[in-house]
């Protein structure tokens, strides 16, 4: 169950997490997650049904059901906005994926012949250009 630390939902069920700024320590604490980066919780079926809110976890979580080999059947990984090169870069955002990417792959707890990954990279730097959604696919599925 997530605890309030974790998130904080006001009465509109705004989801978002605010932490010590992990990239520099000067600096006030940060804002990682919006709401609107986590889709399910937009959803009244889902904020509004505290067994379903519990759902939400973190990435911690995953890599523990990874190990006891408890991972759900659908999952949706969302970065937060410093690894998801929002707010940084992509060679950034490339080594947050290199840091957890390969070894879930080579985990078989995680990667079986029923997982499929999809890894979308859906933004460009102006909305000048269009905007080009890249998708890649990945798993043993």
């Amino acid at each position: 169950m997530l605890s309030s630390r974790e998130y904080n939902f006001d009465a509109d069920t705004v989801c978002s997490f605010t932490s010590e700024n992990y990239l520099n320590a000067a600096a006030p604490p940060y804002t990682y997650y919006v709401r609107k980066h986590n889709p399910t919780i937009i959803y009244d079926s889902v904020a509004s049904v505290p067994a379903r809110l519990a759902r939400h976890r973190n990435f911690n979580d995953l890599v523990a059901d990874v190990n006891a080999s408890a991972v759900p059947q659908w999952l949706f990984v969302t970065p937060n906005l410093v690894d998801d090169a929002h707010d940084t870069s992509v060679d950034f955002a490339s080594n947050w994926l290199d840091f957890w990417l390969p070894t879930f792959l080579a985990d078989p707890n995680f990667n079986n012949n029923r997982t499929i990954i999809l890894l979308t990279f859906d933004e460009n730097e102006t909305y000048d250009i269009n905007n080009r959604i890249y998708t890649l696919v990945l798993g043993g599925g």
